[in-house]
């Protein structure tokens, strides 16, 4: 008896070992199955397709942002029940979108409520909804004292990528980080995601400090993704957690989706002038040109932008330093922060917007300024498809524009 007692024991032990490296660790064994992975959504220089068994056709992304809380709540608090997203999702619809992006990992209703959805609508012969995974990072750490190489940073989003992977294909226990979901996720919603974009607001303090203290690790080579010489440490970084991400996607569940890095105007690509670069303090910049797929990253990528109308007004700003010659720069400013000015801006190595923007505004607008000929430019600028993954009205009334103005000018004088 005692003998039946230890083996039981034994065997649950291996058992539960063998589900926590599945299910929580993500180890699995390779079959020798085809290593070609699938990749139903692809990419060119300029459009997203989608490959569903009769070859690939243009797909337009009409997407919705959807948060974690509902209105008067909290992100962190993940209360949104699963009748609540099946409603949601019928209404996104109905308005004529067609995509869901959502920042981070849900709590496991949210995949729940979109794979019973998009199953009922596919039995009714009717368009499923599709989905743009986030993998967010952690705002403390961001905006910490570390660059993108530590271990807290760069360790955790690489998990954090391997996380999300699982959870979208049912293959996850998760316990919540900050603001994330948690739960025993078991809802297979892969074959409706369109791809995953990488990251936050990212903080033009960590860039710098990165680009600064990580110089050494400006280039990686990897089997799906590398940099481009020039590429910043920062860039490397962020290469080498998509490398990492498609890498596990691949070997593990051999498919591949699109990918993309969130990116916002205060880290473009561009420069700017000097005025407009002290009034936004925009001294940092993310490529993704400078991150490049190999031949095995058969899906592919595309920029990803959070551009509102309201921050920050780069062209009206860029017109109105058009009226001040060098005399009078130097009036303003004084010599020595012109030079510092000038210096900051040329260690960002970065290309002049004014070399993307349109001549003039074709969009019937007369003189090329405003919200229309950035988004020009940053077509212009790309050679991969862009999208405004995120965009919205405030409804601060011109709260959002004056806190900016605030900010950016703190510790300044004119």
């Amino acid at each position: 008896m005692k003998r039946f007692i230890i083996i039981i024991c034994l065997l649950v032990g291996i058992l539960f070992a063998a589900w926590s490296m599945y299910y929580r660790m993500g180890w699995s064994v390779d079959l020798g199955a085809d290593d070609t992975p699938v990749a139903m959504m692809t990419t060119d220089d300029s459009g997203i397709y989608m490959d569903r068994g009769n070859g690939a056709q243009p797909f337009e992304i009409r997407g919705v942002n959807l948060g974690s809380d509902l209105p008067g709540g909290w992100p962190t608090e993940q209360v949104i029940d699963y009748d609540t997203y099946r409603r949601w999702f019928a209404l996104i619809q109905e308005m004529d979108a067609n995509t869901i992006r959502v920042y981070s990992v849900q709590n496991a209703a949210f995949y729940r409520a979109f794979r019973d959805y998009n199953r009922q609508r596919e039995m009714e012969h009717q368009e499923p909804l599709w989905l743009l995974q986030g993998v967010w990072v952690n705002d403390y750490i961001a905006r910490s004292h570390r660059n993108a190489y530590d271990e807290e940073f760069l360790g955790a989003l690489m998990e954090d990528c391997r996380s999300t992977v699982d959870i979208l294909y049912g293959k996850k226990t998760f316990t919540s980080g900050w603001g994330l979901g948690s739960g025993s996720y078991r809802y297979d919603v892969s074959p409706w995601v369109l791809g995953y974009i990488i990251g936050i607001e990212w903080d033009a303090g960590l860039i710098s400090y990165t680009n600064l203290t990580g110089g050494a690790q400006n280039g990686y080579l990897g089997r799906y993704l590398y940099t481009a010489p020039g590429a910043s440490a920062f860039e490397a970084a962020m290469c080498m957690a998509g490398d990492r991400m498609i890498e596990y996607e691949s070997l593990r569940y051999g498919q591949q989706r699109l990918l993309a890095f969130y990116n916002t105007a205060f880290t473009d690509p561009f420069a700017y002038p000097e005025l407009v670069a002290r009034k936004n303090q925009k001294f940092a910049t993310f490529d993704v040109e400078n991150i490049r797929s190999t031949e095995e990253f058969r899906s592919g990528q595309f920029a990803s932008y959070s551009a509102y109308l309201f921050a920050p007004d780069y062209l009206t700003a860029m017109e109105k330093q058009q009226q001040y010659g060098e005399t009078e720069l130097l009036a303003r400013l004084g010599t020595l922060e012109l030079q510092l000015l000038r210096h900051r801006i040329g260690e960002m190595n970065a290309p002049p917007i004014a070399d993307y923007l349109p001549e003039e505004d074709d969009n019937g607008g007369g003189a090329c300024s405003g919200y229309y000929a950035y988004i020009k430019a940053l077509n212009n600028y790309h050679t991969m498809p862009v999208v405004i993954s995120e965009f919205g009205v405030t409804t601060g009334r011109g709260m959002e524009q004056a806190y900016q103005t605030i900010m950016s000018n703190e510790g300044h004088t004119s």
